[in-house]
């Protein structure tokens, strides 16, 4: 047999063998598309309740106030495209095939289920984040620490605890130094940090 037609078939091989497994990874979470796509489609709003009753000489008369809404200031104001946003969002996504792991967070015993993590969170400007769950206790990490691999244990900045487990923690997006949790009884609670600098980087103290 000729080599280049070996190495041909070899290649239509791998290339058929890469479609199958991304149309797999596709059906397995069809579900799930559907289930978003559809929640999208149930939010769309008609711009006016009557449009659907009108004669086609009816909707080409007032077809600018269709595609165009003023607002009450008189300036043009195009409606909100959900369907456009869905798929935005779905391109996003998709036109990753694979993640790469840059750093590993080491803290104690993995297997021990006290040290499940329920909730990550970063700061506004992601130079720290907060991590929570099981243990009671929510903890703030230096995120350049994770990508030194030379170091064994990642020791928190700072932990506060909690008189339940905490199942959510998230950092507010606009002002830098609070943070809210919520825990397993219902309670939410809002933390305000206070950083000063140190000798050897920025610290955090908890009024």
């Amino acid at each position: 047999m000729h080599p280049h037609k070996v190495q041909f078939q070899m290649g239509a091989t791998t290339a058929s063998s890469g479609r199958t497994l991304n149309e797999e990874m596709l059906m397995k979470n069809i579900d799930q598309l559907e289930h978003a796509y559809f929640s999208m489609r149930s939010s769309v709003e008609l711009s006016d309740p009557n449009a659907a009753r009108r004669s086609d000489v009816d909707i080409l008369k007032v077809r600018d106030n269709v595609c165009q809404l003023l607002d009450e200031a008189g300036t043009v104001e195009k409606p909100r495209d959900c369907i456009g946003t869905f798929f935005e969002g779905l391109c996003k996504y998709a036109r990753h095939s694979k993640f790469e792991v840059r750093g590993t967070l080491r803290n104690g015993d993995i297997l021990n289920s006290a040290n499940v993590i329920c909730s990550l969170s970063f700061d506004r400007d992601e130079n720290y984040f907060a991590a929570a769950g099981v243990s009671r206790k929510i903890k703030i990490f230096e995120f350049g620490a994770l990508l030194n691999e030379t170091v064994d244990v990642h020791y928190p900045l700072i932990e506060m605890s909690s008189r339940s487990k905490l199942s959510c923690v998230s950092w507010n997006n606009y002002i830098k130094n609070y943070l809210a949790s919520t825990d397993y009884d219902g309670v939410v609670q809002s933390k305000k940090c206070q950083p000063f600098n140190m000798r050897h980087g920025n610290w955090f103290r908890y009024p």
